[in-house]
């Protein structure tokens, strides 16, 4: 089966980084997660009279069709005590998953005939600028604009960058390497850092990692020095490969 390259919005106003985290580890148990943006705090839209909201958004990879996405997220919605207000969309939530991007795809599905691309993106910072974060050049689905483009023309009054949210987090990341580029000592592997420029400051001695080649091998290690740079990449030490398969 084919597999999609599919971008979710996140947001959260109660316990934002505590459900954000764990928001985070129940869609790593669900999907491939293949980058994630940096976290916003964005003043409130609509209902005002609320704590502000963390906003981000993760990249992730699957098989499965719009209608199954939907209803993974909505099941962790529910395990994160999610409660929806029929007098007011915009209420505070412990978290809100949404599928922002699918591909190149333009369609409606479910229940409520949602909308992909969401058309917010292009009306609200708060999802533009985490989306722009992943992925600068991505044309958004029936104009000429880039995400990029898009976030740079929407005001970022009141917005800041939250890097506490990610920090220290003890989850297991997939990454691109490339095994064909190790050092001459054999200790150091070339990150792909076109995908992961954001998640690449993540990475920290002890770290465990899966790291994906081109030739579809799949490796993990333990991140174990710092990073230096050579010829414009990011290099990692990578002291042991635990686990060596085919994917």
């Amino acid at each position: 089966m084919p597999s999609h390259h599919v971008f979710l919005a996140l947001g959260s106003n109660i316990n934002p980084v505590e459900n954000f985290r764990a928001c985070l580890k129940l869609l790593q148990e669900n999907f491939d997660i293949w980058n994630l943006s940096p976290v916003y705090e964005t003043p409130p839209v609509g209902f005002t009279e609320q704590a502000a909201f963390l906003n981000a958004a993760i990249e992730v990879i699957t098989e499965l069709d719009p209608t199954s996405v939907k209803t993974i997220l909505q099941n962790i919605e529910n395990q994160l005590g999610r409660v929806r207000d029929p007098n007011n969309k915009n209420a505070p939530r412990t978290i809100d998953l949404d599928i922002a991007l699918w591909g190149k795809a333009v369609f409606t599905y479910g229940e409520k005939n949602w909308r992909v691309p969401d058309p917010d993106i292009l009306r609200f910072i708060h999802l533009a600028r985490p989306l722009a974060d992943l992925a600068p050049d991505y044309v958004y689905p029936g104009s000429d604009e880039a995400l990029a483009s898009i976030a740079e023309k929407l005001p970022m009054n009141g917005i800041t960058r939250r890097d506490d949210v990610w920090a220290d987090l003890p989850f297991l990341f997939k990454i691109h390497v490339d095994f064909n580029s190790l050092s001459l000592d054999g200790k150091m592997v070339r990150i792909n850092t076109d995908f992961f420029k954001h998640l690449l400051t993540m990475l920290r001695p002890g770290l465990r990692v899966i790291l994906y080649t081109p030739h579809d091998l799949e490796v993990e290690g333990i991140i174990h020095c710092e990073k230096y740079k050579q010829d414009q990449d990011l290099w990692y030490g990578i002291p042991h490969w635990d686990t060596m398969r085919d994917l």
